[in-house]
């Protein structure tokens, strides 16, 4: 029997990458793009003085800074096929969809659409079989063998 220093969840992944892990990915793009856009328009406010307050401006802006690159850094380590972004690109997710949800019976129904739909896109991703396969390197395993 060998030993390896390695870890499973940091060698890289052999073999194709999932298409859930792309979509998850994407999605996970977007909403970087989503907080990117979101910290730009409270920079402006604030610079404009058009903010309700200040204080609120900068932080709404370095919240949304913040999150924007920890999603960036999940995906990054999704697409590479590790296995600990998966936490928490899913906390953030349901973080989002406990602001949709209340969304969908009011006035702003279709905002709280938008919100849901990468929320679907990266739970259903990353709890999909490949997903899990992938993040866990057991894609390219036969199904007896386990990752210790």
């Amino acid at each position: 029997m060998t030993t390896s220093s390695a870890r499973p969840s940091a060698a890289a992944p052999v073999g194709p990458r999932p298409r859930t892990i792309l979509v998850v990915c994407a999605a996970l793009g977007l909403e970087v793009l989503a907080l990117l856009a979101a910290a730009v328009l409270a920079a402006v406010g604030l610079l404009r003085g058009t903010a309700a307050t200040t204080g609120a401006g900068v932080v709404i802006m370095l919240t949304a800074l913040g999150v924007a690159a920890l999603l960036a850094v999940c995906a990054r380590g999704l697409w590479r096929g590790r296995r600990w972004p998966r936490s928490l690109a899913v906390t953030w997710q349901l973080l989002q969809a406990a602001i949709a949800v209340p969304q969908l019976g009011g006035e702003q129904a279709g905002w709280g659409v938008v919100l849901l739909v990468p929320v679907v896109a990266v739970i259903g991703g990353l709890l999909s079989p490949s997903g899990v396969a992938y993040t866990t390197g057991r894609h390219n395993r036969g199904h007896g063998s386990a990752v210790l």
